[in-house]
């Protein structure tokens, strides 16, 4: 049975713990055909200290999910150089009304702090 990326979000969107969801990449929710990954970045009331990411297959359809919090918005450094990619990414969910806000405050701090990554720094850093 095919699973639509809208169905998801939607489970996501209903956990309680979810305050937001965020995409980036170019898959969109609409889009369930063959090829390519749908990327999220999940933001939890809380998230384990040794937890970033999920990987997994939505029916036929591969799912990178980072989880992250408010608080991980707050800090100097991103958690992860992926994180970068906010700056750019679609809110799909925002609970507390403020992730846009708190993104753009974030990615403004993290740019000043980091210089710009070269493709293959950025995915090494992703994958490893």
């Amino acid at each position: 049975m095919s699973k639509s990326l809208k169905e998801l979000i939607a489970q996501l969107k209903s956990n309680a713990q979810v305050v937001g969801i965020v995409r980036y990449g170019r898959r969109s929710p609409d889009d369930n055909s063959a090829g390519g990954d749908f990327d999220l970045f999940v933001f939890v009331e809380e998230r384990p200290s040794d937890l970033e990411s999920i990987h997994f297959f939505w029916g036929d359809i591969p799912v990178d999910l980072s989880l992250r919090t408010i608080e991980n918005l707050r800090r100097n450094e991103p958690l992860s150089y992926i994180d970068l990619v906010l700056k750019d990414a679609e809110i799909l969910y925002d609970r507390i009304g403020q992730l846009s806000q708190q993104i753009t405050t974030a990615c403004e701090r993290w740019e000043r702090k980091q210089g710009d990554l070269a493709e293959h720094e950025i995915n090494f850093n992703r994958f490893c």
